[in-house]
């Protein structure tokens, strides 16, 4: 481990928890022939951090040997469906997994296309959907 990441991890274990990083996905994009702040649609704001992630989970892979585990909130919320299955088409040719949250299931994600487990929360409660 270089040094910079020994110190890193090493104040983030005294103070109980992360500190900056690419973790916390804290970053912008800005098109210099694009001025302005809704210079993207939100559809294109989310396919741009899609890819920023799928990036980060391959270069995760290439250096471990093994995907990280992908979180995604809302897949369904702003793409189409032919958007949502290149995203979900890349994810699981990675061998990832990953974790899929939202208000309903993504169109693309049909039944029994890939082994998935289903579950629904509601008031703090866990069930799981067959």
């Amino acid at each position: 481990m270089d040094e910079a990441l020994q110190q890193s991890t090493e104040r983030d274990l005294m103070l109980g928890h992360t500190g900056p990083g690419p973790h916390r996905a804290d970053w912008q994009i800005d098109c210099e022939r694009l001025p302005g702040r809704d210079a993207f649609s939100r559809g294109q704001e989310k396919l741009v951090a899609l890819v920023c992630t799928l990036a980060q989970g391959r270069a995760y892979a290439a250096h471990r040997g093994e995907w990280p585990v992908i979180a995604l909130d809302d897949l369904a919320s702003e793409l189409d469906q032919p958007h949502q299955q290149l995203v979900l088409d890349l994810l699981f040719a990675g061998k990832a997994q990953v974790l899929l949250t939202g208000t309903e299931a993504p169109r693309a994600l049909l039944p029994g296309s890939i082994p998935a487990h289903r579950f629904h929360v509601e008031q703090g409660q866990v069930h799981s959907l067959l």
